[in-house]
Parts: structure tokens; sequence; C-alpha cells
């Protein structure tokens, strides 16, 4: 019986071996950086002189599931979504706020994107953003800048995703009159459990 129990035990251990992970890295050296239900704190601001009510509050990301990254990406749009829970500190639903992450979708639908190989997602995602939007990696992070105008408005949209493990770090929309410069509607989604001196690269890019 213990011999029977010893092969099975070294079979079942095989096996595992031989199985596929989604979280082993590809042959384009992409894997996660996070594991699921990993948990990540934000903060949430909405202002300006077209806002009718003010938002100052705090959030998280909670990662829901991890999907397998393909094993190789020749296009932005292999990137894989990755899916979270965005919650006010209290556990309850941003609600209408979602929307206002609508302008990141022109670069990418995902909060969390694969480690490893950064050089190549900003190869793909730069082809992909053509003359429309700058990708760079700055300072730890992938960066996405957008500017543009627009009947008489100014407008600028900005994410910056961490690159030791993949989770969106900073995202910003904000647009200004044209003519006087007054912000007219800004918001901030502002990670705060990144190291302080990234922390403070970060705010000391932000333009207002």
């Amino acid at each position: 019986m213990k011999r029977i129990a010893t092969s099975m035990l070294a079979l079942g251990i095989i096996a595992i071996m031989l199985m596929p992970s989604a979280f082993a890295a590809t042959s384009q050296g992409l894997e996660w950086g996070v594991d699921e239900n990993d948990q990540f704190n934000y903060t949430i601001d909405l202002s300006g002189s077209e806002v009718s009510k003010e938002i100052h509050e705090e959030a998280y990301v909670r990662i829901d599931q991890l999907p397998a990254i393909p094993n190789v990406m020749n296009d932005w749009t292999d990137l894989p979504g990755v899916m979270v829970d965005l919650r006010w500190k209290n556990g309850s639903s941003i609600g209408l706020v979602s929307f206002l992450f609508l302008p990141l979708t022109d670069f990418t639908t995902t909060l969390v994107m694969p480690v490893g190989n950064w050089t190549l997602l900003r190869e793909l995602a730069a082809d992909a953003m053509s003359s429309k939007a700058d990708v760079k990696l700055s300072g730890g992070f992938l960066v996405y800048e957008r500017d543009g105008s627009s009947g008489g408005v100014d407008y600028s949209v900005v994410a910056r995703y961490y690159t030791r493990d993949g989770v969106i770090a900073h995202y910003g929309v904000t647009s200004k009159n044209a003519s006087t410069h007054e912000t007219t509607f800004s918001f901030t989604f502002q990670r705060t459990d990144l190291p302080s001196g990234l922390l403070s690269l970060i705010m000391n890019n932000i333009v207002y």
C-alpha cells in the first residue's frame, strides 16, 4: 500500500509540473506581478469650476481574476484584461464615478498589466497610439499622455502604471478653458501605497 501511495504521489507531482500555468512567464518574458485577492489603495478626487459636487474619497482595487497571458503578443489588442473590484473604502460601489474612467479606454481597458518586458509593452502601445498620444517608460512607470483641444477647451489625459507590479499608479483627466486657463474639470485616481519617493515623483509631475 505504501508503494502504491508513493507512486500516486509521484505521478501527481509530475502531472502538476506538466500542467500549463496561467502565471508562468511567457516566451516574451511577461508574467503577472500580482496575485488574485491582492488589494491596492487609492484616493479619488473630483473638482473644477463646472463640477457640481466635488469628491475627495478613499477607494481600493482588489484583483479578482488573472487571465492567461498570450505566449506571444504581436499587437496591443492582445493585452489581456484583468478582472478587478473597484470600491470606496467602506466597500460600497463607486457607481457613476466609474464613467470617469472612459477616457482611459482610448489607451487600455485594464488597470493591471503584466510585468517582465516593459520595452515590448511600450513598443506595442506606441504603435497602437500612433500620433494620438505619447507612451514612454519614465521613473519606474509606463506613462501614457494625451493632450488636445476641442470647442474652446484644452484637455489632458495621463495614466501611469507601476513597472514593479503592473498596477495603475495614477490616472488623471483635466480640462481647462482655453481662453482663461481656468480648470473646469479635474479627476484624479491616485494610488497611495507606493514607496514615498515614487509617490512624490508623481505628485510633482501633475499639472493642474
